[in-house]
């Protein structure tokens, strides 16, 4: 569920007045690319960033002063042109982490949301193994990510270039494919389709063959896709 973690709090004992500890995460994150070279480093500190931000669970607000830099961040590092297959999975783990740490419809908004992310982020997951255990916190980013942008006020076919798939059918396309997982992508799947079915234009050509489609699921193999659907519209 993706309101599961909005405003979950764990009670610590204390209370904290700022954000402390927001240099040394900042140093975690520019240290990434190399740490995660080396297994041990690179466990280790997803442990004290994971520790870190634990800490202020009672408080997840104290984050949001850096919360855009941290983001930035790793963005930075994942979407780099040169950036190691290692290092790019890393950065969207720490991603996923700070999203389930305040909330993923509260960091979404964090997200660079131009027009022109929309043809990276289907590039990026299309690029994904669905099967790879060890890399869903990037699908899962990557999927929120794209119901973040989908809902952006703008004509869907201007998208549309040289290729011979229309955007619109690359996203429905790419919600299909997750919904049918059994990893944390399946959620983000659910919600991206929620969000982008309630689009005027969507509603109008593509509920109806997508519900069929849905059904037809859900008839022969797994009957969670329409829920998980349902349950974030």
């Amino acid at each position: 569920n993706m309101d599961e973690h909005e405003d979950e709090c764990v009670t610590c004992g204390s209370a904290f007045d700022h954000f402390a500890e927001s240099e040394e995460l900042f140093s975690i994150i520019d240290a990434l690319p190399l740490s995660c070279k080396d297994l041990s480093t690179r466990e280790s500190s997803q442990q004290r960033f994971v520790a870190i931000i634990d800490k202020y669970q009672e408080q997840p607000h104290l984050i949001d002063p850096y919360l855009g830099s941290f983001i930035n961040k790793l963005f930075t590092i994942a979407l780099s042109e040169d950036v190691q297959p290692v290092a790019m999975h890393e950065a969207f783990k720490y991603l996923h982490r700070l999203s389930k740490f305040r909330g993923p419809k509260f960091i979404v908004r964090k997200f660079s949301h131009e027009v022109t992310d929309l043809h990276l982020v289907l590039a990026l997951l299309q690029q994904q193994n669905k099967g790879d255990r060890e890399t869903w916190e990037t699908r899962y980013v990557l999927l929120l990510w794209l119901s973040f942008l989908v809902i952006i006020p703008f004509d869907l076919n201007l998208m549309d270039g040289t290729s011979q798939k229309r955007t619109v059918d690359c996203i429905l396309e790419l919600a299909e494919t997750y919904l049918q997982v059994f990893d944390k992508a399946q959620d983000a799947a659910a919600y991206l389709v929620a969000k982008f079915m309630c689009r005027p234009d969507i509603q109008k050509t593509r509920l109806k063959p997508f519900l069929d489609w849905a059904l037809e699921v859900m008839t022969s193999t797994d009957s969670t896709v329409l829920m998980a659907v349902f349950g974030h519209a």
